[in-house]
């Protein structure tokens, strides 16, 4: 999993385009609720992991997190780049295999397009 909380710029922003669904909570501890069972929870906690460290343990999809509204955003990143956008495509075939790794665990999202500007 790629995980983005920010870059080491003069950029205090960043532009992406990510295939997936964005969840609305600035609580790590709520996207790890989402994300693991209780059985896993408890066993990185029991190895003293922090609630960040195990949502970063989630390989399945990419993540994105807003620095500035908290809202993390899971699925396929197309680019994120404090500079030009990088060339790059995502079939129909590969938009439905993210869906359907979503859908395994977080079923009540819908997946869209999403781009714009994340703080870092």
């Amino acid at each position: 999993m790629k995980i983005r909380n920010g870059f080491v710029s003069n950029s205090s922003s960043s532009s992406f385009v990510l295939f997936g669904v964005k969840i609305k909570s600035n609580s790590y501890e709520n996207v790890c609720r989402l994300l693991f069972t209780e059985e896993e929870i408890n066993n990185f906690l029991a190895e003293d992991y922090e609630w960040y460290e195990i949502v970063e343990k989630y390989d399945k999809l990419d993540m994105l997190c807003d620095g500035y509204s908290g809202d993390m955003y899971f699925g396929k990143t197309l680019t994120y780049t404090d500079e030009e956008l990088n060339d790059g495509d995502l079939s129909i075939e590969e938009m439905l295999e993210v869906q359907n790794k979503i859908k395994d665990v977080l079923p009540d999202y819908n997946c869209k397009l999403y781009f714009g500007t994340l703080g870092c």
